[in-house]
């Protein structure tokens, strides 16, 4: 079994530790760490979470010259080698991804604030805006998680090589650097030059009639108690935003589904309800509340906060671009997804 670098590690567990509580920075199981050391690439294992960096095991080490030596060859459909004889834990998806970088250090994040700008169409613009010259960065594409994102990226560094920060449209950030301290330093840096706040949409937290509740309740949906989430349903822009700007990035379509469940009343929902709620997937009822199934855990619940979070963030002429349903079904028939779904909490 490979040992890491202690002094390293130590502080690589703590930085994830650290951003892992903010959710403006990681959501659930989304988001990946990952650093070099002695011949291994050792990154965050699927479904784990960054926030639990210093109270369980959460990373995996892996060969790295078998993986540059794929990558050199342009083999993207290489298969990580675990260098851990126990093996419990399942490399992340976006293994390449990182391996692929020069960085001892990466760090690949949902952040809000590059969220908001990286799911509107005109987001280079808004970057360069907001950037300039203060990093060297890339924007890259939609490319679907794993070997065609890598496949992707590698192409642009070829161009860029020098670039420590790569934005992926509708997907998030990905930050390589030499320390864990200089990491920390640009994603300080970025997420002040992206900032972006939240309107006060500030609307009264309106009980929804009882004998409505009890009718959800009856077909085994339950009133999500989230005051903020609730905006969803009771602000006429974000309730507009659920079936023009659901399908925003990965994570969001896996976790919540392909399009909004959005119903006008619930007379309306019960008349025509989902199928398949063993998936987990809420219901959106206008004007009185979000209902979620029992299989709505707390990962889902996160990323529902995260979608609320960069909706709120948006502008109400803000044009998005969401995934295809190509994107979708290839993200929602993927084994590999399913396996992190299944591991999450």
């Amino acid at each position: 079994m490979t040992s890491p670098n202690t002094s390293l590690h130590a502080a690589i567990v703590d930085f994830c530790a650290r951003i892992g509580r903010d959710r403006l920075l990681v959501q659930g199981a989304g988001g990946n760490v990952s650093y070099k050391s002695n011949g291994a690439l050792w990154i965050k294992a699927s479904g784990t979470w960054l926030a639990d960096a210093a109270s369980q095991e959460i990373f995996v080490p892996v060969d790295l010259a078998h993986l540059q030596s794929a990558i050199a060859r342009d083999d993207f459909e290489v298969s990580p080698i675990s260098r851990d004889v126990d093996a419990r834990l399942r490399p992340s998806i976006e293994t390449l991804l990182h391996a692929l970088l020069p960085h001892a250090v990466v760090a690949h994040l949902h952040e809000i604030n590059a969220l908001v700008h990286l799911v509107q169409k005109d987001c280079e613009m808004l970057l360069q805006e907001r950037l300039g010259d203060s990093c060297e960065w890339v924007l890259v594409d939609y490319h679907k998680p794993g070997a065609p994102l890598a496949v992707a990226v590698a192409r642009q560094l070829k161009d860029r090589p020098g670039a420590d920060v790569v934005f992926l449209r509708n997907h998030g950030v990905v930050i390589g650097a030499r320390t864990v301290e200089e990491a920390d330093r640009l994603l300080s840096l970025l997420t002040t030059q992206l900032r972006t706040k939240a309107h006060d949409i500030g609307l009264p937290c309106v009980a929804p009639p009882s004998h409505d509740v009890e009718a959800m309740k009856n077909q085994s949906y339950i009133l999500l108690q989230d005051e903020a989430l609730t905006e969803l349903v009771h602000d006429r822009d974000l309730y507009a935003r659920l079936d023009n700007s659901w399908a925003l990035y990965p994570d969001h379509v896996v976790f919540l589904g392909p399009i909004a469940q959005t119903y006008d009343s619930v007379a309306d929902c019960l008349g025509r309800m989902p199928q398949h709620r063993d998936l987990g997937y809420p219901i959106f009822i206008r004007d009185v509340g979000v209902f979620v199934p029992e299989a709505f855990n707390r990962a889902r619940h996160e990323q529902l906060r995260c979608y609320y979070d960069v909706l709120a963030r948006l502008t109400p002429d803000a044009i998005t671009t969401t995934l295809s349903r190509t994107d979708i079904a290839s993200l929602l028939n993927w084994d590999a997804e399913r396996y992190r779904i299944g591991h999450a909490k």
